[in-house]
């Protein structure tokens, strides 16, 4: 046993190769069911993780994946963290919202599916606590929960929708930023559930910890956004290096940054990377053509296999705590298809496309990822708690897909709407 953990520990290099190689095949093997590569990718962590672990046993799994080498893994992880986040907010277009009709729409669809989505998993959440998160604060516990399943993914929703060719169609189009509006909701309620959980227990330590998130978002878009604007410029006609490469390194160092900042404030690291994003989101062109793959390939797998790699399975041995994943599921896909369907049909859209749109907006995939992550890192909620809402984030985002083919078969075909508009609802 001792050769054997000298040989991998000798070996870091072996164990990152297998994770990235391992994320890319089954990433290739997902997609070959028609599905989107990034769940093969969220796989790798739990086939690294628990189900090497049983499969192994705990004194073989520490051979293969020492501490010393899940403590690197972890740092890359949470550095690929805050660039994809970072590559989301470079994404965020508001463009889906300048049509007032379309406008209204996705607002309607996504206040839906937040609010009844929401109430259900809190009240999982409320009724789980003592069994799933007895250790965690009742409070946070039940809001996290809430949050957790009123989640939309909107980076592989953006991938689910170019796969089916529904870019220009209406139910992709309200998809797209009702999407965005919910993330947006998401976050803003989740940055407020981590600031009341982190601070003191007193009114002042609340206002404080909220002050401090107010006044970097106020700094950040009308004091830092015109400063690196400024500076990409200066950057650019001025230095001996070639603009691109002066490019990156700004947006490399502004995403890291801004990490760092929230991370001082009480914050998690990824939220600073998305404001970041949304900040120099003019820049993407650039990011896109010389870092984004990196990024996708080098350094999310390793995200993904720490979180898998931190998972512990014993926790989840009782019936009980199984049961609860049906009770997440119901809620989850209840919550967010119902939700969003009958707010679709009171902001005039057709049933066709209310069906088309209430399917896609139940995708949670890589978001709901991140956002449990940040959950159980500032200790919202217990391990058993993550691994099932994490499988039912996946299970919600492997159904995307075959329902909307299924309604294609049955004639109501998303990709038929392409021309469509908005109807008055027969009520």
């Amino acid at each position: 046993m001792s050769t054997l953990q000298q040989l991998f520990s000798a070996l870091p290099f072996f164990q990152l190769a297998v994770i990235i190689i391992a994320s890319q095949l089954c990433g290739a093997l997902l997609a070959r069911w028609g599905q989107s590569r990034v769940i093969g990718e969220i796989c790798v962590g739990i086939l690294l993780g628990p189900c090497l672990l049983l499969a192994l046993g705990a004194q073989w799994h520490a051979v293969v994946f020492p501490a010393a080498i899940r403590l690197g893994i972890e740092t890359l992880g949470n550095i690929g963290l805050v660039l994809l986040m970072f590559q989301i907010g470079l994404r965020f277009d508001s463009n889906h919202l300048g049509n007032q009709k379309i406008g209204f729409a996705a607002l309607s669809v996504a206040a839906g599916g937040v609010i009844l989505a929401f109430a259900l998993g809190a009240m999982v959440g409320l009724l789980s606590h003592s069994t799933l998160a007895p250790a965690q604060p009742r409070l946070g516990y039940v809001l996290f929960c809430g949050i957790a399943l009123s989640i939309t993914a909107l980076p592989v929703l953006v991938r689910i929708i170019s796969d089916l060719g529904l870019e220009h169609s209406l139910a992709g189009t309200v998809g797209i930023a009702a999407a965005a509006i919910t993330d947006i909701i998401g976050w803003v309620l989740l940055t407020l559930i981590v600031a009341l959980s982190s601070s003191d227990s007193s009114l002042f330590g609340v206002l404080r910890q909220l002050t401090f998130i107010v006044l970097f978002l106020v700094l950040a878009r009308w004091g830092l956004r015109p400063l690196l604007h400024a500076l990409t410029r200066l950057l650019t006609t001025r230095s001996a290096a070639p603009a691109a490469d002066m490019s990156m390194a700004l947006m490399l160092a502004t995403a890291l940054l801004c990490g760092w900042i929230t991370t001082l404030i009480g914050l998690h690291s990824a939220l600073g990377g998305l404001i970041a994003g949304w900040l120099l989101r003019e820049q993407r062109q650039h990011w896109h053509r010389h870092m984004e793959g990196f990024v996708n390939i080098g350094l999310v797998p390793f995200y993904f296999a720490a979180t898998g790699l931190k998972m512990d399975l014993g926790a989840l041995a009782p019936l009980d705590s199984w049961l609860w994943l049906l009770a997440f599921f119901v809620a989850a896909v209840l919550g967010k298809t119902a939700g969003c369907y009958l707010a679709g049909r009171l902001a005039g859209l057709s049933v066709e496309v209310s069906r088309s749109v209430a399917v896609l907006m139940n995708t949670r995939g890589l978001i709901e990822i991140i956002v449990l992550s940040v959950g159980l890192d500032m200790g919202l909620i217990s391990q058993s708690a993550f691994f099932l809402l994490l499988m039912v984030a996946i299970a919600t985002t492997l159904m995307t897909t075959p329902l909307l083919r299924r309604l294609a078969r049955t004639g109501a075909a998303p990709s038929a709407l392409a021309k469509g508009e908005l109807q008055t609802s027969d009520r």
